[in-house]
């Protein structure tokens, strides 16, 4: 090999990697550490088949956490994963949805996947292949928070899409998250 094709060689991949090259993971477009990325970091609260807030009904089928921004307000995530261990873990916002409650209170919801492969049990696919093809998950989780607080004194309501949800996680954090580097994980 040339020392001409060493030089571009090494130019090319620094090019790469400052640019943030991005790769795709199973359809939905993420980097490494330097680049774009479309996930968030979260700081975990309970999981799986922990209770939800000290409530005494049934476990949570979720593992709870909260995406902080820089005043410190939380937005509540629900992960779609294993029992995650650990104080914080990185997630794909995947769809968004909100309990309300007799006194007309809105909680905000962003439905997520982990980053991480092992960590799935789903495979990732679009929102509306989500909506079709496994709409008892959405059930459960409509059935789960409508009953939490005790019979009938919450409801599920507008369920919205990933882009939604990606749009509500950047809101939030008062940030682009597809042009910022952020502190991540290599996705597997």
């Amino acid at each position: 090999m040339s020392i001409k094709s060493v030089s571009l060689f090494s130019i090319v991949a620094l090019i790469s990697v400052f640019m943030g090259c991005k790769k795709s993971v199973d359809g939905i477009s993420v980097s490494g550490k330097s680049g774009p990325h479309f996930g968030a970091k979260v700081f975990m609260v309970s999981k799986s088949g922990e209770l939800f807030e000290n409530n005494a009904f049934l476990p949570l089928p979720l593992n709870h956490a909260i995406l902080v921004n820089g005043v410190g307000d939380t937005l509540d995530v629900l992960i779609m994963a294993k029992p995650i261990e650990g104080d914080s873990t990185y997630v794909f916002p995947y769809g968004y949805f909100e309990v309300r409650d007799n006194e007309k209170t809105v909680r905000p919801f962003v439905f997520a996947l982990p980053e991480d492969k092992n960590q799935m049990i789903m495979p990732r696919e679009g929102f509306q292949e989500f909506m079709l093809n496994r709409y008892p998950i959405k059930q459960i989780i409509d059935t789960w928070f409508s009953n939490y607080k005790g019979q009938s004194n919450t409801r599920v309501q507008n369920w919205k899409e990933t882009y939604f949800a990606e749009d509500v996680v950047k809101n939030f954090l008062k940030i682009d998250i597809t042009n910022t580097a952020v502190d991540t994980l290599d996705v597997n």
